[in-house]
């Protein structure tokens, strides 16, 4: 079935720009309402799994929009993708760590936030972020980068203790 296939990853993704569950779900069905009513509009070549999150992301924005909702954003990622230089020795530091990076990434500009939440975190390609946040692929490849160098630079203290 099409929508159980994306279902949970676009939960996860509207999850983290708006933080609350209901508000998520609210999100999550206009997104396939709205791309079930433009489907007929789509050409055979289109890439549904790029438009889903263009729609998620456009809904998702909206939303905060109508809300007045300022933070987005919170991702649960593992923190050695980025910071394998040093390894955590219990559960407690594992999770003060996934705190710290969670943190780190919640200072990000939105446009980094979204770029990796969609690149480390749902592994879709730098080709379909270009297509969802409409810029070029060279841009997402920049984007993604800073972010990666800005939350390392916020994780700096970290690594010196």
């Amino acid at each position: 079935n099409f929508v159980k296939e994306f279902e949970k990853k676009l939960y996860v993704f509207v999850y983290s720009i708006l933080k609350d569950k209901m508000d998520s779900e609210d999100v999550l069905q206009n997104t396939f309402m709205k791309f079930f009513s433009k489907i007929s509009k789509f050409n055979d070549d289109s890439n549904f799994s790029a438009l889903l999150y263009k729609i998620a992301l456009n809904e998702s924005r909206m939303f905060i929009r109508k809300r007045q909702i300022h933070k987005i954003l919170t991702l649960d990622i593992n923190l050695m993708d980025f910071f394998k230089k040093k390894e955590p020795y219990n559960t407690i530091e594992k999770k003060e760590l996934n705190d710290l990076v969670n943190s780190a990434i919640n200072n990000l500009p939105e446009q980094q936030r979204i770029t990796i939440t969609l690149f480390d975190i749902e592994s879709i390609s730098h080709k379909e972020i270009s297509k969802i946040l409409n810029c070029p692929e060279g841009t997402v490849w920049s984007l993604l980068s800073r972010a990666r160098e800005n939350i390392r630079k916020q994780l700096e203290i970290y690594e010196k203790e």
